[in-house]
């Protein structure tokens, strides 16, 4: 075997292993990027539920606030609560009802808020 054909066999090994190390780290590369993106996403949605949360919760406390405030400065306050909002292109439904309670002079509202 002459020196120029040992030359060019090594060389053509060499390359092929260099192809093959670059498409491992091709590989290795693209299965990290896939799994970032998928946690970045679900962080996305598991971060909009607790601002959906936190958006129920002031939406039943202010239905709350307002029931007392009809109910002890005008005497009575309008119940069954029945509501649709939109906040955030989301949908929030919200019912309230009183409830009796074993004291007469004290009564419970129960408000529910859905999305």
């Amino acid at each position: 075997m002459t020196r120029l054909n040992l030359i060019h066999k090594n060389l053509h090994q060499q390359s092929a292993a260099v192809l093959l190390t670059v498409i491992i780290l091709t590989l290795m590369l693209s299965i990290i990027v896939v799994s970032i993106m998928s946690m970045s996403v679900s962080q996305v949605k598991s971060s909009q539920t607790i601002i959906d949360d936190i958006q129920a919760e002031y939406l039943g406390q202010s239905y709350f606030l307002k029931y007392q405030a009809e109910k002890s400065l005008l005497g009575t306050a309008e119940l069954p609560i029945a509501n649709s909002l939109l906040l955030d292109e989301q949908s929030f439904e919200a019912s309230g009802t009183e409830s009796p309670t074993f004291n007469p002079q004290v009564n419970a509202i129960r408000i529910n808020i859905s999305y």
